[in-house]
């Protein structure tokens, strides 16, 4: 027998081959194989091709559908993560109704517009701006793994006048979501927040919100957002646990800041 040609067990995956091949073959299905961890297809119908060029086209969409699988797996890993520190902030939250004051990194939500009111429409109308953004995902073949905790947004004018009205949904999104001109960053700042399980309560805490904000001499500086937490029956909550949020500042700048801590 030639010293370069020899029987081998080669495993693709769940598959054992014993083949005559020369080392040359062999190593060309193992490099191959290495590019596909376990899976034989793929590198048994690369190695069929009769050219170069098409070996070249093959392994460019390869490429691109890996690049696109890393992409997939990368968003649901950020959004995973997301979900995750929602459930730990659950543990930390003050009793529902209480206003408190939170310092909120900056942020980024992709905004929709759309023709249901949710405060005239309360649980109906989310569930309609549920639907409305998770078209909006599919249309755009955005990653559905974005579609998870949408909140809902009123226009600070709406909150400072309290004729509470609100067209808009949002989802948070990351560093690899697509530019998009509905894309809005949320600057770092101190926001006055409430939490609640209760979808009814949101209007009263609205104004109980405002009320709070004004008594501590400060103002809104942003638009009014509702974050949802979670929608699992976490703490027995028998619907989704929300926070209503705003940001402020004190009305008089710095120099009223300094002489509230003393």
């Amino acid at each position: 027998m030639d010293q370069y040609e020899k029987t081998r067990d080669i495993k693709f995956g769940t598959m054992q081959l014993k083949r005559y091949e020369s080392d040359k073959d062999i190593d060309v299905y193992a490099f191959v194989n290495g590019l596909y961890e376990t899976n034989f297809e793929p590198v048994a119908e690369i190695l069929s091709l009769s050219s170069e060029e098409l070996l070249l086209q093959a392994l460019e969409e390869q490429t691109g559908a890996l690049a696109d699988e890393i992409y997939n797996l990368s968003v649901s890993r950020n959004n995973l993560s997301r979900v995750q520190k929602n459930l730990q902030i659950l543990n930390t939250l003050p009793p529902f109704g209480q206003v408190f004051f939170e310092y909120v990194p900056e942020r980024k939500i992709d905004v929709q517009k759309t023709d249901f009111d949710f405060f005239e429409l309360g649980h109906e109308g989310y569930e309609r701006m549920l639907r409305h953004m998770q078209n909006y995902l599919h249309e755009n073949q955005l990653p559905p793994s974005y579609f998870i905790n949408v909140g809902t947004l009123m226009e600070k004018e709406y909150f400072i006048k309290g004729t509470y009205s609100s067209h808009s949904a949002f989802i948070f999104v990351d560093e690899l979501y697509p530019e998009k001109g509905s894309v809005r960053t949320l600057p770092q700042n101190t926001y006055m927040s409430v939490a609640s399980d209760n979808i009814a309560l949101e209007s009263k805490y609205a104004k109980h919100l405002y009320e709070e904000i004004q008594r501590n001499e400060m103002i809104p500086c942003g638009d009014y957002l509702c974050e949802v937490l979670t929608q699992f029956p976490v703490h027995q909550a028998k619907q989704l646990i929300y926070k209503i949020q705003v940001p402020v500042q004190r009305i008089n700048g710095r120099e009223s800041m300094i002489r509230g801590f003393y």
